[in-house]
């Protein structure tokens, strides 16, 4: 968010990089921080299944975006354990991603439309980043030779990125 949002633009996340956010429930101090936010965003695609409940509810108070809603429903990728549920892990591949960051844009546009020029500078600067990650890890990528590919891995999480990157 802070990449759209700038440096000036206060942001919390409520679950850091060593936290489970499927397995993350919201404490008293979430709900107060989110309940004050002039915008909520979450990842979506059941992924914060715990907190889902409440951030549906949340929306009568503020605005709560689930910004991979914002992928087309041909991007996404079933899931074998949830029916009618899509693999919410879409940060995994840079071209997923911008339509998150573009989400992102839209709902930090509807509530500061005063910033709309900035939040637009700032998300095509941070587009140009994940462009250029995206270039580099095609690169990187392609250098393994497709029948050495092979990802061993302890959680379900690379669905998108074993499709992307072969």
């Amino acid at each position: 968010m802070r990449g759209v949002g700038g440096a000036g633009f206060d942001t919390r996340a409520l679950v850091d990089a060593v936290m489970v956010p499927d397995a993350y429930g919201q404490i008293g101090s979430d709900i107060v921080a989110m309940s004050r936010g002039d915008v909520v965003f979450w990842n979506g695609l059941y992924l914060e299944a715990q907190m889902e409940e409440f951030l549906h509810r949340l929306t009568r108070r503020t605005s709560v975006i689930a910004v991979a809603d914002a992928l087309p429903a041909e991007l996404l990728r079933g899931h074998d354990d949830y029916a009618g549920r899509f693999d919410p892990h879409i940060w995994m591949v840079p071209d997923l991603w911008t339509h998150a960051v573009r989400a992102v844009q839209t709902g930090l546009t509807k509530s500061r439309p005063d910033l709309a020029g900035a939040f637009a500078l700032r998300t095509d600067a941070y587009l140009a980043q994940i462009a250029a990650v995206a270039t580099y890890a095609r690169g990187v990528l392609d250098q393994v030779p497709a029948q050495s590919r092979v990802l061993v891995t302890a959680h379900d999480a690379f669905g998108y990125f074993g499709d992307a990157y072969g």
